[in-house]
């Protein structure tokens, strides 16, 4: 057997236990971005207002309406949670303008967006 043949084994070998070693941590490192986003998965959201209104658009993908749960904190969030159809679920905590009505807070969905409105109080 040629020399050459042996040598182009042995980097060979060489070669695909690197690819090998590479591909396992390209699996690790994946794993634990896809565990860290879980962690954070806090939907994209706008903020409006008008003289009248404030309104949180909130882009929560194939949402379960059934599942939006809108809790008041301290009078100056609101912390938003839900699930999609695929059980993942959202947790968005938001200011909460000072002359807000938390009172007259209403939730609708507007296609794929939750719409939270509320309204300003006059004083």
């Amino acid at each position: 057997m040629p020399a050459y043949k042996d040598l182009y084994d042995m980097v060979k070998s060489m070669i695909e236990k690197e690819i090998s070693r590479m591909e396992k941590e390209f699996r690790r490192i994946e794993s634990e971005i896809k565990e860290e986003i879980e962690k954070y998965n806090v939907p994209l959201y706008s903020f409006y207002e008008s003289e009248d209104f404030y309104y949180y658009l909130i882009d929560i993908p194939n949402v379960d309406i059934s599942t939006i749960y809108v809790k008041v904190e301290n009078n100056n969030s609101l912390k938003i949670s839900c699930k999609d159809k695929s059980n993942k679920e959202y947790v968005l905590n938001v200011k909460v303008p000072e002359d807000a009505d938390i009172d007259s807070l209403s939730v609708t969905r507007v296609k794929w967006l939750v719409k939270i409105t509320v309204k300003r109080r006059k004083d």
